[in-house]
């Protein structure tokens, strides 16, 4: 996962935040973040997102960036 695909993610993220609906990110094909995806998820975690099939590897990535 990159920040060149992050634009579409944050658009879809914020279309479900206006009308209250959770968002389930299937996380099971991620095997790489770049720091401005890590930095993304952080910040929308618990946020109407749920991550699914997250690999546990991934969570310290994304965790590691709490403003």
């Amino acid at each position: 996962m990159t920040a060149n695909g992050i634009g579409e993610l944050r658009r879809e993220v914020d279309d479900a935040r206006r009308r209250r609906k959770p968002v389930h990110l299937d996380m099971s094909e991620v095997t790489l973040l770049d720091r401005v995806s890590a930095e993304y998820l952080n910040s929308v975690a618990g946020q109407f997102v749920v991550f699914e099939n997250c690999p546990a590897y991934l969570y310290p990535w994304i965790q590691g960036h709490r403003p």
